[in-house]
């Protein structure tokens, strides 16, 4: 029996929520459009910005105090949860036609398995190319498409062209391509280990190569050490994790631009999941009783906790405020936060049975808030809950108060 070599696509849409807003605003094209902020607040993150606005100096995870004073003429919006995973959903059914082994990573983020695809549906190249003409045909927006025999490189292949580029690595040239990236242009390795290997004298991949990984592990710890092993020589470090049988889970992560230790950013960016896995949810009609986060630090060493709850977890607030309370116990203040991701667990098998609450009024009136604000959005009605960040920014304060009361 023929063994096909395995060939993994990983696209990732550029700039994509100020993409759609530009789309849905045709006077932005071609402005600086931020998203994460608005007109007269300094609050917040960026969650997203234009190619202009990276033009100069700002990227995801900046504040917005610092992105006003860098970009003071951007247009600065809080944005649409629900606009952009609706279009997400657009375009994740696209890539459902060229293959039913996809592995959505984020919002705007995914890998699709191709392998053996070839004779049915052409080379990877025209496969790439066709998927990127068609979500531009459906939605006016643009990919980049790494392809390669991993989920590693393919993901570093995204990266390599950007904006709107494709690039394929093949077998035979994997060293070369990744020896073409300086050590801190390898996914992974953020500024504070690229500090670290410059130490050591290592600015690029083939420096890296005359390590040993037991040298490179007594160095900077079993997790980190095996990394770097196998990325400098195009091997994948396993970043797609398997799924289990008997689960399914909607969830999304985010690697930020820059290490944080800052818990107020973390904590920002953990609403605006809560607020993409809401709207996820209810466009695939689903609830869940488990809600789990994992934090991946600067040294390459990550945690995982979760919580389970007796009745259905159907908020955006509800998601948010259990997240939030497992990162404070969990989060380790010592460390810099390179990824940080949630999810919500829905048992397939077995759930547990709802329980009749005594003050459950409350619930349901957020609830109820919440499914309207769904239907607006849905009905292309532009709606912010400024209210909803205001008390999840009293939150923010109330969990941090808490937190440092019990040190």
């Amino acid at each position: 029996m023929h063994e096909f070599e395995k060939i993994i696509l990983h696209i990732d849409m550029d700039a994509f929520f100020a993409a759609v807003e530009q789309q849905d605003n045709p006077e932005l094209i071609g402005k600086p459009v931020i998203i994460g902020g608005e007109k007269g607040s300094n609050k917040g993150v960026i969650s997203s910005c234009s190619y202009e606005a990276r033009k100069l100096g700002l990227h995801s995870a900046m504040p917005i105090a610092q992105a006003k004073r860098l970009c003071p003429d951007g247009i600065y919006i809080r944005g649409n949860m629900h606009r952009y995973s609706e279009v997400s959903a657009l375009i994740m059914e696209i890539f459902k036609k060229y293959t039913p082994e996809l592995h959505q990573v984020s919002v705007d983020e995914a890998f699709l398995d191709i392998t053996g695809t070839e004779r049915l549906l052409g080379t990877p190249e025209q496969i790439a190319e066709n998927i990127k003409k068609e979500v531009k045909a459906q939605t006016g927006l643009n990919l980049s498409v790494g392809i390669a025999n991993s989920h590693y490189l393919a993901k570093l292949a995204s990266d390599y062209k950007k904006p709107n580029g494709l690039h394929r690595v093949y077998t035979q040239d994997v060293i070369e391509f990744i020896d073409s990236h300086p050590i801190g242009k390898l996914w992974g390795i953020g500024k504070v280990m690229t500090a670290k290997l410059q130490q050591l004298g290592v600015y690029s991949p083939k420096q890296l190569r005359n390590f040993s990984e037991h040298y490179l592990s007594r160095k900077f710890g079993d997790a980190a050490g095996a990394f770097l092993y196998q990325v400098c020589r195009g091997i994948d470090p396993g970043i797609c994790g398997e799924k289990k049988s008997n689960t399914s889970s909607i969830s999304n992560e985010i690697t930020l631009d820059e290490e944080t230790s800052d818990r107020q950013i973390v904590l920002n960016r953990l609403l605006f999941l809560s607020e993409n896995i809401y709207y996820r949810m209810k466009k695939s009609r689903k609830s869940g009783y488990t809600v789990f986060i994992k934090i991946k630090y600067d040294d390459f060493s990550q945690i995982s906790a979760q919580k389970t709850m007796q009745d259905p977890v159907e908020t955006s607030k509800e998601i948010f405020n259990l997240a939030s309370t497992l990162f404070q116990e969990k989060y380790n203040q010592y460390k810099a936060v390179r990824l940080i991701g949630l999810g919500v667990t829905i048992q397939d098998n077995q759930q547990p049975g709802r329980q009749i609450q005594l003050f459950n009024d409350i619930n349901e009136k957020q609830k109820d808030v919440e499914e309207a604000v769904y239907n607006l959005k849905k009905a292309g009605i532009k709606i912010t809950r400024g209210s909803l960040y205001t008390k999840e920014k009293k939150i923010f304060d109330n969990n941090k108060k808490q937190y440092e009361n019990k040190k």
